[in-house]
């Protein structure tokens, strides 16, 4: 199969033995979403059509080694943009592999920039590229149908800038972490939370998001222990009060997990969750999203439960220079991320 790869064109016949060049423009939406800037809109852009034998890779190209007399500024441009992702080359290929189509005409189009045709659509190209996400909460009927009344979906990403490049979501005015996609016709909000963001700890979340599992509908989920554990910190932490429904959830996860019933006061849940994060050694951060609910009475009891020793071990363990942190027996679970 043939891969394309997007970039402002110039690149030499003797540079690039074998490619097939058309020339496309791009719609400002389509240059934000592949170069995370809608500067390209219009621009004299060259999609190519390269065989694998070729192996030439996208971020060669953006790199600005393929390019003999194209614009400095774009260059610059160009040769930047690749760090709005953050993953191998060989992962982003496989992505515009997906994402990009272009018709005999050289017409452009990105997968689900008209919308999503529906949620399973959505979810089955997200794990056919091996996205790490998951669904943090009330996935049980999805991808069909909502639950509890909500037509919302909260999700947590290893990588903020795949998610976006892959979905094509686009930004509402709510928070850091407050996007939207239009699924079969309609908008529906997305919470998209990442990995460094402080919605959980850094390390808690690196690992709910590497014990992932998906469950039989195809919707990446976390292991019940993380999903009973996440679900009193989202309560606990940014809820003023538990709902009837989270109630219900976390005594029917507590049974599941521990095979029997336990007190369900919210002492003897603080008690719970606090135990459960000192024995990860993971703290308890200040969100970086501000519209994040903070329960400030309970953030304090579980600090104070927590104690320092945790904060203070992780702190000494991420200034240590590697080659003797690497000799330091029994610390690394100080620091996971």
């Amino acid at each position: 199969m043939s891969t394309y790869y997007i970039f402002k064109t110039s690149a030499t016949k003797t540079e690039i033995k074998n490619a097939k060049e058309t020339p496309v423009h791009l719609t400002p939406a389509q240059s934000l979403r592949l170069f995370g800037t809608d500067c390209l809109a219009n621009k004299d852009i060259t999609l190519l059509e390269i065989t694998p034998k070729d192996d030439i890779l996208f971020s060669d190209i953006i790199n600005g080694h393929y390019y003999s007399d194209c614009n400095p500024e774009i260059s610059k441009l160009l040769s930047t943009s690749k760090n709005l992702f953050g993953f191998s080359s060989e992962h982003l290929n496989q992505i515009l592999k997906e994402i990009v189509k272009i018709d005999k005409n050289g017409n452009l189009s990105l997968l689900g920039e008209n919308g999503w045709p529906d949620l399973k659509t959505l979810f089955r190209t997200l794990k056919k590229l091996g996205t790490h996400y998951v669904v943090l909460r009330k996935y049980e009927t999805l991808p069909d149908s909502f639950q509890d009344g909500d037509h919302d979906i909260d999700l947590l990403c290893g990588n903020l800038a795949e998610m976006l490049l892959i979905t094509g979501a686009t930004k509402r005015s709510v928070g850091i972490s407050g996007y939207q996609l239009v699924i079969d016709s309609e908008k529906t909000d997305f919470d998209i939370r990442f990995v460094g963001d402080n919605y959980y700890d850094s390390s808690w979340a690196n690992n709910i998001l590497s014990s992932r599992q998906f469950n039989v509908n195809g919707i990446s989920v976390m292991t019940k222990e993380n999903q009973l554990f996440s679900i009193l910190y989202h309560c606990l932490t940014q809820k003023k009060s538990i709902s009837n429904y989270y109630s219900k959830e976390i005594s029917r996860l507590i049974n599941l997990i521990f095979n029997k019933n336990l007190p369900t006061s919210t002492n003897a849940l603080l008690d719970l969750l606090a135990s459960f994060m000192k024995s990860h050694a993971y703290t308890c951060p200040k969100p970086r999203d501000a519209s994040v609910i903070q329960n400030k009475a309970n953030i304090k009891i579980i600090k104070r439960k927590l104690g320092k020793q945790n904060e203070l071990l992780r702190n000494i363990y991420i200034k240590t220079p590697s080659k003797i942190r690497n000799k330091l027996p029994g610390t690394q679970k100080f620091y996971k991320s």
